[in-house]
């Protein structure tokens, strides 16, 4: 026997298939962790954690709060952020603000709140690394596009362009914010792809017959 840490039932989210953006509608980006404070970009975390890549050297990394205060700046009321949960920092930050919504953890099933959004950002600071991460393959699963840098875990599930985008500065998360926003059938088309990939690339059942035929 074995255990396989991090593997998901892809069957029960497979069935979740976000609606299509009507015209009008704001893009809803999702994001769903623990509050813990290296998943966010806090004061504690800010400018602290590896910097192994040379992008990571050269643009320095605001703190979420900024961070998003500058997307609703520039996106205005075509986009609303959703969390299950944010860090404290956070929803202090905006409290009031309907463009960005807080729920707690567990407030409902992962499959309800991942069925609520359209894309789904996915940053975190330095002293977080991941080599899945969790999150990012049920979004895909469920047909959620994928904004992320391009290091440790989420390199390798996001296919660039196909099922969402690497950022690596502000500029470039506001970018395909945009994109996302402006071209629908291209959001819905990368959607569909990453749920088709990630039947393909993230059953546990398939992992399960690799390490039978490697070590049995």
């Amino acid at each position: 026997n074995y255990v396989l840490y991090g593997a998901i039932d892809i069957d029960k989210f497979y069935e979740v298939c976000p609606k299509q953006r009507k015209k009008g509608q704001p893009l809803v980006v999702l994001k769903h962790c623990k509050p813990d404070y290296r998943k966010y970009v806090t004061s504690m975390s800010k400018d602290k954690g590896e910097k192994r890549h040379i992008w990571q050297k050269h643009f320095g990394k605001e703190t979420d709060v900024k961070f998003y205060s500058r997307l609703l700046k520039d996106m205005g009321n075509k986009v609303r952020f959703e969390f299950m949960q944010a860090h404290g920092e956070l929803e202090e930050a905006f409290k009031g603000e309907d463009r960005m919504v807080f729920h707690k953890w567990d407030a409902m099933t992962v499959g309800k709140f991942l069925e609520r959004g359209h894309c789904y950002l996915y940053r975190t600071s330095n002293l977080w690394r991941d080599q899945y991460p969790r999150g990012i393959g049920e979004a895909l699963i469920a047909g959620l596009p994928v904004l992320c840098e391009p290091r440790d875990g989420p390199a390798d599930r996001v296919v660039h362009g196909d099922t969402g985008f690497h950022c690596v500065d502000y500029d470039m998360y506001l970018d395909a914010l945009k994109k996302l926003h402006r071209k629908e059938k291209l959001r819905h088309s990368m959607g569909m792809y990453a749920k088709d990939w990630a039947k393909k690339n993230l059953d546990p059942r398939k992992w399960g017959d690799i390490v039978n035929e490697t070590f049995l």
